[in-house]
């Protein structure tokens, strides 16, 4: 039995322990039950006061990037209005969000460039792969609030999509027992808080509308339009016409909570049979690669040795 030689021992023992700890790491970060029970205590409702420090921290960061941002914020009035409501689907709301999102955008494009051109200026890299990298970075940080943004107003979507039958069904429970559609909104409101809190969140601004005076299909319009989902322009209409010709607006949230469901159980159907062509890229570059080595690596070994016993051989006669 032939032994392995210590330097080739000592380098399968690392790439097992570096392709261990890459995978350990990507089940962390991709997460579990603990990410999601995280997640969940962060969106509970609930006072949070941070530290004192931690706070004026923040206050200070605000300001100085509402100063930066407000430098930055675009004179043509139709720019500034596509922006806000970009921001809006991504659910910032504030006046501030404008040249709070530009100045980061600025800081996130100028810092990769100075870390680059530093690390070219003292000599740690070559000059043009740091300009090279610099060029690369800063497209990047420019690029990555836009991405963020977009993957936030994605998220909400998601959201919005799974948390709508249910306010439906309560707020069908809710009229029929009933309530009038102010106080239906407000009793489900507040029975969502802890459930789907982005939704309730909405849901307190369309019912401090209604509150003012503004009618029912409006507000849940100005919502459809906050957040970009085309299934509470439907609802809006659905209550408008529910109100217009005088049927019961529970008959009108019951079949748009049913065609949300519908909607719902297509675009999980859609989901599921993607999976199959998905699932397709990671067999190719991860399992197939794996088991290849394992099945045909003995055998290659064998063959190699096969080949070279001969040579052994003959070079030991003509040594002889």
């Amino acid at each position: 039995m032939e032994v392995l030689p210590l330097e080739l021992t000592f380098w399968t023992v690392a790439v097992f322990m570096a392709v261990a700890a890459l995978v350990l790491l990507a089940g962390s970060l991709v997460g579990g039950t603990d990410r999601r029970v995280r997640q969940r205590l962060q969106n509970a409702p609930g006072p949070r006061s941070p530290p004192a420090r931690v706070a004026g921290a923040q206050r200070r960061l605000s300001t100085a990037l509402n100063t930066l941002g407000s430098q930055l914020v675009p004179d043509d009035q139709v720019k500034r209005s596509r922006l806000q409501g970009r921001l809006a689907k991504a659910g910032f709301y504030s006046s501030q969000a404008v040249p709070r999102f530009l100045a980061l955008r600025l800081v996130s494009t100028l810092l990769p460039t100075v870390v680059c051109l530093g690390t070219g200026a003292m000599g740690f890299v070559a000059t043009q792969i740091a300009l090279a990298t610099m060029f690369f970075a800063a497209g990047c940080g420019f690029m990555t609030p836009g991405w963020w943004l977009d993957r936030r107003y994605t998220k909400r979507q998601v959201g919005f999509v799974r948390s709508l039958p249910d306010f439906m069904d309560l707020l069908v429970a809710c009229l029929e027992s009933g309530l009038s559609l102010q106080a239906a909104v407000r009793q489900v409101t507040e029975e969502l808080r802890v459930a789907h809190p982005v939704l309730s969140r909405e849901m307190a601004i369309v019912l401090r509308e209604i509150e003012l005076g503004r009618p029912p299909h409006e507000a849940l319009r100005h919502f459809a339009d906050r957040s970009g989902t085309e299934s509470l322009r439907t609802l809006s209409t659905f209550v408008e016409q529910a109100q217009r010709f005088g049927t019961t607006l529970a008959d009108a949230f019951r079949s748009h909570a049913d065609l949300l469901r519908t909607q719902r159980e297509l675009r999980a159907e859609e989901i599921a049979q993607r999976a199959a062509v998905l699932i397709l890229f990671p067999t190719v570059l991860f399992i197939f690669p794996a088991i290849f080595v394992v099945l045909a690596g003995p055998a290659v070994i064998q063959i190699q040795e096969h080949f070279s016993s001969p040579r052994r051989a003959a070079s030991k006669q003509s040594h002889e």
